[in-house]
């Protein structure tokens, strides 16, 4: 939320938009002068009308009015770029913390192509990885012993609400395309996860079995979500190892394999190994 002053009355507002200048008791007279205004406008003749003829104060060339708001031809419009106000310091200051990346040479121009092939900036970027980071790998590094989880995800272009009907099991966490993210940002893909199981098991086929278990009985209707929609099923197995102690086996049992086949679910394992000091 950002605080305002308004411009008519000076009472303090708080708002999403940065750049509000009125506070909601004065925002309807505001808009009730602009209509008056234009009223009187049109009526003196003075006001421009869309599809009228008129002559670009830059090129001295006539063009034809397409919107209200324009005072350009088009090609002096494409040509004129606006200038972008420098950032406030002081609000810059007291809002954000500055962090500063080094990468390896050449590196920061392929960084910022790709962020903008995805329309965000460096910094989006970065904030997006690592929130999808964070949110991917919960494990608890001041942990004195090992760990690990496993969970169920479909990852794809769907309607959550469908996987749940077609299941009959409520996700444990589940967003739709276009939904935001925690920066603002929106996911480009559907996610929906189901069978989380963090009870640390130095057999990790044992956690990967309870995680797929609600899911033996539902394989055809897997089957019929693969080919209804666009979608992967991944049986995601997170481990986290102290190098003081002894290495799990993540190794997937028969029948664990035998589910990831007949619903070609593939198996992701993201080592993590904590070094003690």
């Amino acid at each position: 939320m950002f605080k305002h002053k308004c411009e008519m009355c000076g009472l303090e507002f708080e708002t999403n938009n940065t750049r509000a200048k009125y506070c909601i008791y004065c925002r309807d007279k505001v808009q009730v002068q602009r209509n008056r205004a234009y009223a009187e406008k049109k009526k003196s003749g003075s006001a421009v009308k869309i599809g009228s003829e008129q002559v670009c104060p830059i090129c001295g060339k006539t063009y034809t009015v397409t919107s209200g708001s324009q005072k350009y031809c088009k090609e002096c419009t494409a040509g004129k770029k606006r200038k972008k106000s420098a950032p406030n310091t002081e609000y810059l200051k007291g809002h954000y913390d500055y962090i500063r990346v080094n990468v390896p040479k050449g590196e920061r121009e392929k960084i910022k192509a790709y962020a903008e092939s995805l329309g965000m900036s460096v910094n989006k970027l970065l904030l997006t990885a690592l929130d999808e980071y964070q949110d991917k790998h919960k494990y608890d590094k001041t942990s004195s012993q090992s760990s690990c989880y496993t969970y169920f995800l479909i990852r794809g272009n769907f309607d959550p609400d469908s996987i749940t009907e077609l299941l009959g099991l409520v996700p444990e966490k589940s967003w739709r395309i276009g939904d935001k993210r925690k920066n603002g940002t929106v996911y480009d893909f559907a996610m929906w996860q189901y069978g989380t199981c963090d009870s640390y098991d130095v057999y990790v086929e044992n956690q990967m079995l309870k995680t797929i278990t609600p899911f033996l009985s539902k394989i055809s209707a897997l089957k019929e979500i693969k080919q209804k929609y666009d979608v992967e099923f991944t049986l995601e197995v997170v481990p986290t190892i102290k190098s003081s102690e002894g290495v799990p086996c993540v190794a997937p049992s028969m029948e664990v394999m035998q589910f990831c086949c007949d619903t070609a679910t593939k198996i992701d394992i993201d080592l993590y190994v904590d070094i003690d000091e």
